[in-house]
């Protein structure tokens, strides 16, 4: 999870096909499941976090084999 000790909340930005910076948030939305920013609690700052669905194939446990 980012996190940044900037003041202000992370914004959308407006996307152009030359922009260089900006498309974080929308990227994270579009893939992810949730996300969101909780600020620090005890200085300006916050972090940005989001989670993803696992398929459930992926979420099986499965046996390494011995060394």
């Amino acid at each position: 999870m980012p996190t940044d000790h900037g003041p202000g909340r992370p914004r959308h930005l407006r996307l152009d096909t030359g922009a260089l910076h900006g498309p974080g948030l929308t990227i994270v939305e579009a893939l992810s499941h949730g996300s969101g920013v909780v600020p620090l609690p005890d200085h300006p700052g916050k972090t940005v976090w989001a989670r993803w669905r696992l398929p459930p194939e992926a979420t099986r446990t499965t046996s390494r084999p011995s060394a």
